[in-house]
């Protein structure tokens, strides 16, 4: 037996029980002949009371031989070393960012785990990790995040949380593709750039390490929470130069919350924090699967059984109270950035 008590650093901590005396049943064993023999002797209403008295003992017995062979106490859960791929010069992984440069996934896994964190340039490079089992945690844009999820005769790899949601953006000055439609205007191409992000996690991962899965998805819940502060967009900023190349605090701080002008297709809300996948989040999972099927990038029209489970993070933000969305950022002008 074990009982579960909040232990530190956000682990969960496990108390041991001490061991319950084995019963000697020798005794009742030499007195069971005897009540056996004394009923006998009974009117047939005290031989009903002895043998339901006889049965209490004998299951009072019983519970005690069982608890006496259960395990003898638990230790608080053994330290895990943990490989997440992330992209820090993205948006989508900037929740990363501040679960790394805050340590904040020490408050939520076991006391000594570790946690090694491999910068990548492009989404494709987490998912080849991950499907080599060299990472067991991705942060993904929407399309690598989609393919990753097809490979299931390599490794199986489920989207288990949204790390955000944005009206087009991501991205404001690009280069398309040649066969990329005529736009209109920025803001229908933008459209055409609607994008979201996605923490994958190995299916093997998620099953065999449930409590470890979860504390990752608890870890990344108050990043958000962090991310979606106005006060703390300058340290957020920071950290993201202290994680890249070539990224000064002024330009990372531009790149999530400062408001992009209307005429280049910027928006009044920069991104969002669905945090678990609501219908929207879904419909454009589901436009990606057909978008990529029809291209001949993977080989499905729609998500593999069992491969969109936001579980974890609905179990997260229900047992913390706290409501999905989780928030948005409104942009400020470029002259609120820090210089």
């Amino acid at each position: 037996m074990f009982e579960r008590r909040p232990g530190t650093g956000g682990a969960l901590g496990m108390a041991q029980i001490a061991k319950p005396r084995k019963p000697d049943l020798s005794r009742y064993e030499a007195n069971l002949e005897d009540v056996r023999l004394g009923l006998t002797r009974q009117c047939p209403e005290q031989e009903a009371v002895n043998e339901e008295r006889h049965m209490d003992r004998i299951r009072y017995w019983v519970v005690m031989l069982v608890l006496s062979l259960a395990p003898q106490g638990v230790h608080a859960a053994d330290p895990v070393k943990l490989v997440v791929g992330y992209q820090p010069y993205d948006t989508i992984s900037y929740s990363a960012v501040v679960i790394r440069g805050l340590e904040l996934w020490k408050k939520y896994l076991p006391p000594g785990s570790t946690v090694e964190f491999e910068s990548a340039l492009q989404g494709a490079i987490i998912v080849n990790a991950m499907l080599a089992d060299k990472q067991q945690i991705g942060y993904l844009g929407d399309m690598p995040a989609v393919v990753s999820t097809t490979k299931a005769k390599q490794a199986k790899i489920k989207l288990v949380a949204s790390t955000g949601l944005s009206a087009g953006q991501r991205c404001n000055v690009i280069m398309v593709r040649s066969d990329a439609p005529a736009f209109k205007s920025a803001e229908e191409a933008v459209t055409w750039l609607d994008g979201s992000g996605f923490i994958a996690m190995r299916e093997d991962f998620t099953t065999g390490q449930a409590e470890i899965a979860k504390g990752w998805i608890k870890a990344e819940l108050e990043a958000q929470l962090f991310l979606l502060d106005p006060k703390n967009w300058e340290k957020v900023a920071d950290l993201v130069r202290s994680q890249t190349e070539g990224i000064t605090t002024r330009m990372a701080w531009f790149s999530l919350f400062g408001a992009v002008p209307p005429e280049r297709g910027g928006s009044p809300l920069r991104d969002e924090k669905p945090f678990t996948f609501d219908a929207r989040v879904r419909k454009h999972l589901e436009t990606i699967y057909a978008f990529l099927s029809k291209a001949q990038v993977i080989d499905v029209d729609r998500a593999p059984e069992g491969a969109i489970d936001d579980s974890l993070a609905v179990a997260v933000a229900k047992e913390a109270g706290q409501a999905v969305p989780v928030g948005v950022i409104t942009p400020l002008d470029i002259s609120q950035a820090p210089k």
